[in-house]
């Protein structure tokens, strides 16, 4: 066993995993640069002289900097206002996402919930088919939500795919931890918010950058129901 355990062990062996260890290493650390030189290429070029940036083939640090750029944006009311707009629909959007989504999610996933089967297929048959865009162009105008900021929040309040992937993870959450709650005297919000989503926590990170994603890039609904 002490032959074993030596052979195991042997500094020949650790020398090769620490040397295979730096060349994966070196290879993701390279393979990482080449994913972030892009972004770095054009947050540089934005600082840098226009006749520069275009002269040089490979751009690592501005040879002169120049603000122009910046000045000009931040001296436009229209970007100041845009970018406040922007900035509130990611928050208040992806809050009302995650939010229902939770709550939609946990509710589905228990199954004494009356109608369960109904609702999910009725999820499901949203993701193949839709009513196209005049009805929904329709619907919307009746709700009132022609030139209203609600009108991008609210319409896609609920992703249905982001809540299946709630539900199919909270139906893994072992049925003990629920019921050593309600011996405890939790509710039903008690137990999602204190018990579930503390044990959720990489589903709901995950899941929370894909909304605010989502919400910064919209303009759809913005080019299609904002006149102002």
């Amino acid at each position: 066993m002490n032959t074993a355990l030596g052979r195991a062990y042997s500094p020949h062996k650790r020398g090769r995993g620490s040397v295979s260890d730096i060349l994966v290493y070196v290879f993701l650390g390279i393979f990482t640069l080449l994913f972030i030189y892009p972004f770095y290429n054009v947050l540089i070029k934005s600082f840098a002289d226009p006749y520069s940036a275009e002269n040089q083939l490979i751009y690592i640090f501005p040879s002169k900097f120049d603000f122009s750029a910046y000045e000009y944006i931040l001296s436009q009311t229209r970007f100041i206002r845009a970018f406040i707009i922007s900035v509130c629909i990611t928050v208040f959007g992806t809050a009302l996402n995650m939010l229902l989504t939770i709550c939609g999610g946990y509710a589905l996933s228990k199954k004494n919930l009356p109608g369960r089967r109904i609702f999910i297929n009725g999820i499901i048959i949203t993701m193949l088919f839709n009513g196209g865009l005049i009805p929904y162009y329709l619907i919307l105008k009746s709700l009132n939500f022609i030139n209203n900021f609600l009108v991008l929040i609210l319409p896609t309040a609920i992703n249905t795919f982001y809540l299946i992937i709630f539900l199919n993870y909270f139906r893994t959450v072992p049925a003990s931890l629920e019921e050593a709650a309600r011996i405890d005297g939790a509710n039903d919000f008690g137990i999602l918010f204190r018990i579930i989503l503390p044990v959720s926590l990489p589903t709901f990170a995950a899941i929370t950058l894909f909304y605010s994603v989502e919400r910064w890039n919209e303009w759809w609904h913005a080019m299609l129901f904002i006149w102002l």
